[in-house]
């Protein structure tokens, strides 16, 4: 297997355009105390919460591309889904409104946890997104089948308000194992070169 350089690295990121949403490199910062506590390790991390994006977050580095695809294939809403506090969601309510598209956000409550306006939840609200809170199984993930055909009916819905969207499945990532464009690898390649820099 060829090694590439990191020069040819950001160059084949560079296939691949990009919003500029996020305030990098983000700094790489050495923890002292637990670096002490584990007798001599030396630990880093990357502070991906400095990113600038609605409280940071390593999200943020996928929306760049998500973000850029959106607008490329003329989609004037966006939907996602996560739980009911995600800072995915959050992040993707941010980014879309800064370039004015409509955030639609579908948050499962699988926890007992109140739907009153804080944390993330007030958030989504105050950046103005069509939040749609489901009901799900206690302290069980939701089953893909059953969000997919939520997500559906909810694109749909969309389409009847007058909006071209763009689904964005769950944290960026893609659904079903595509590679066809898998944007959220590209933006941690990135963020692997900005370690190696």
């Amino acid at each position: 297997m060829a090694a590439f350089s990191i020069s040819e690295i950001k160059k084949k990121i560079e296939d691949f355009p990009k919003k500029n949403l996020i305030h990098l490199p983000t700094p790489l910062q050495k923890l002292e105390n637990l670096s002490q506590e584990l007798g001599g390790p030396e630990i880093y991390i990357k502070r991906d919460d400095m990113t600038g994006l609605a409280f940071g977050g390593n999200k943020s580095r996928k929306l760049e591309f998500i973000i850029q695809d959106v607008l490329s294939k003329k989609a004037d809403a966006i939907i996602t889904w996560a739980s009911l506090q995600s800072n995915w969601c959050l992040q993707t309510a941010a980014a879309a409104r800064k370039f004015g598209i409509k955030p639609v956000l579908l948050l499962f409550k699988t926890y007992d946890l109140p739907e009153e306006y804080d944390g993330n939840l007030l958030l989504d609200y105050i950046l103005d997104a069509d939040v749609i809170i489901k009901e799900a199984e206690k302290g069980k993930v939701v089953r893909m089948e059953d969000i997919l055909e939520i997500v559906e009916a909810v694109e749909n819905e969309v389409k009847e308000w007058g909006h071209t969207p763009y689904v964005a499945p769950i944290g960026g990532s893609m659904v079903g194992g595509s590679m066809e464009k898998p944007l959220g690898a590209i933006s941690y390649v990135n963020a692997f070169v900005e370690l190696l820099e």
